[in-house]
């Protein structure tokens, strides 16, 4: 009982041991580089280990790309408090609502060292505000302020950052202000708390922004991996592909965030980085399809092997009992020839006897 008992906590170790392995963020990252062999063991551990992965990676991703954007901030502080005091016009904001003083229709700064610059706190259009969207987006970076909310582009990411002006103040419990108040705040050490605060804010909202983004890419990236699964006749579930290209966009995601943090010192920037994403996770999904393939073949093969050794010793079984009958059959056939010479051997001695005995009679009479 009491080795059946530690059997029992063995097993239980072991199986907690291997829940650990799967879920454990930093082996799952070294495997899905390094690994490629091990990416159907890591697909049928399931559809929600692989989704809590692919969060946690967008939660890494997002937390380099909050601690980015603070970093540029903090760096940008002189230059903005600089800025605002030589080009901007005078705004205010009161009510839940930024405005622009002087009635000034728009102020939209295109050389900006901040990147496009747009402030328009007038316009509720929506053609008109996707295309300070798209000017912002093909400049790299930019800001646009409208009346209740402002959009933030940061270089190198690829995702436009909304964020409402009440819930953004109301946070730092900011009811009003002025130009000339946000010059001065810059250059007080209240600007560490907003700093602070910005974090958990561009957080949230770079983490939904990421995952779906991510999440896409994955979609797209395991459609072609099933497409290649049908192509090379292979029946995979989608469901196992899926949780594969989750696993290879690894890399990708890490290359990402290295050339943000590039991008963010040196200003690097490289032009189709969106391609080389999607053509990475690609071969990795695409390779990993084919040590899958090449496995099912070896295996395969292991089993006709085994296949045609059970035929062989099949063959040699059935061998060896029609030898063994034909013996029997021949040891049989000769003792029956045997019997039958012994009886006519029998029989010839008798009728010799006989003879013998007939002869003996007609010589005594």
């Amino acid at each position: 009982m009491k080795i059946k008992k530690t059997k029992d906590l063995n097993e239980d170790l072991n199986e907690n041991k291997n829940k650990e392995n799967r879920t454990n963020f930093f082996k799952q990252i070294y495997d899905s580089i390094n690994k490629l062999e091990k990416y159907p063991e890591m697909a049928s551990n399931g559809f929600k280990v692989a989704l809590l992965y692919l969060l946690k990676l967008t939660i890494f991703l997002a937390i380099i790309i909050s601690l980015l954007t603070i970093y540029q901030f903090k760096q940008s502080a002189d230059e903005l408090s600089k800025y605002l005091s030589e080009k901007v016009p005078d705004f205010s904001y009161s009510n839940n609502m930024m405005k622009l003083e002087n009635n000034e229709n728009a102020f939209i700064d295109e050389n900006s060292k901040f990147g496009e610059v747009i402030i328009d706190t007038n316009t509720e259009d929506k053609n008109l505000i996707q295309d300070y969207e798209n000017k912002i987006i093909d400049n790299g970076s930019g800001i646009i302020i409208l009346k209740n909310k402002m959009i933030i582009k940061e270089e190198g990411i690829k995702t436009l950052i909304n964020v409402d002006h009440k819930d953004f103040f109301e946070q730092v419990k900011i009811t009003e202000f002025v130009k000339q108040d946000i010059i001065d705040f810059i250059n007080s050490n209240a600007i560490y708390g907003l700093m602070f605060l910005m974090f958990f804010v561009l957080f949230v909202y770079s983490l939904i922004g990421t995952f779906i983004n991510t999440l896409v890419n994955v979609i797209a990236i395991s459609l072609f991996g099933y497409l290649a699964s049908m192509i090379m006749k292979m029946k995979l579930k989608y469901v196992g592909i899926f949780n594969m290209a989750v696993y290879s966009v690894t890399l990708s995601v890490l290359l990402e965030i290295f050339y943000m943090i590039i991008n963010t010192f040196t200003k690097f920037s490289i032009q189709y980085f969106d391609v080389m994403y999607i053509l990475v996770a690609a071969i990795y999904m695409f390779a990993a399809i084919f040590i899958l393939k090449s496995d099912t073949i070896k295996k395969n093969q292991e089993v006709q092997k085994v296949v045609d050794v059970e035929n062989e010793v099949k063959k040699e079984e059935e061998n060896k009992k029609q030898e063994e009958k034909d013996k029997k059959e021949k040891d049989e056939l000769k003792k029956k020839d045997e019997n039958e010479q012994n009886r006519d051997n029998e029989n010839k001695d008798k009728k010799d006897d006989t003879n013998v005995n007939g002869k003996l009679g007609e010589e005594g009479n």
